[in-house]
């Protein structure tokens, strides 16, 4: 059924259940209680597709509103105890759980003091080539943790790190790049090896 057949089925069930409440309201006035009934019973009818839709996805909708307010409430208290940005609130966490894993991938294991002691290293460096703060550098390679690490090390130094898709190539890419107005660009090895 395409969707002006549903529309038209749902203002014919509207209308019949107009034209019985107006009957039963002519014959008696006590019926005047079916109407809102009535009413209720033609909304569900006609859209009960959505109730339904609503009803199976409610579960995570629930989950991802508890979740963005938990993110939302942490982020506001991190920004009270002077963490404004996530460099600053990185520090903290490492500072609490310098041995704990920060990242596993592949047969490789980085803990958070070793992820913290290499973005200090690519901040140093970025810093020692001259790159500022407000600068724009576009970063292009696959996921890994020095992928982390490189946008974490350039954000402690304030340059703000456009973040390139992997998968793109000729066109897209250079349209990425000029988009972003970088004054930089850090590649993968990955990207170079054409892979």
């Amino acid at each position: 059924m395409n969707k002006d057949n549903q529309q038209s089925v749902s203002f014919v069930w509207l209308t019949a259940a107009i034209a019985v409440a107006v009957m039963l309201i002519i014959l008696n006035y006590y019926a005047l209680y079916i109407v809102p009934v009535l009413g209720a019973v033609c909304l569900i009818i006609i859209y009960w597709n959505f109730l339904v839709r609503v009803w199976r996805t409610l579960p995570r909708d629930a989950k991802l509103i508890k979740d963005y307010s938990t993110y939302f409430i942490k982020i506001r208290i991190w920004n009270f105890m002077g963490c404004d940005t996530y460099a600053k609130i990185f520090k903290k966490i490492v500072d609490k759980h310098p041995n704990k894993i920060a990242f596993k991938h592949e047969s490789s294991t980085w803990r958070f003091i070793e992820v913290e002691q290499f973005s200090n290293q690519i901040a140093n460096y970025f810093k020692e080539q001259g790159l500022k703060r407000g600068e724009v550098v576009a970063l292009y390679m696959e996921s890994c943790p020095e992928y982390v690490c490189i946008w974490l090390g350039l954000s402690k130094i304030g340059v703000t790190v456009a973040l390139i898709n992997n998968n793109l190539r000729a066109d897209a890419l250079a349209h990425s790049i000029r988009v972003s107005n970088c004054s930089a660009v850090i590649i993968g090895k990955e990207q170079i090896d054409g892979k």
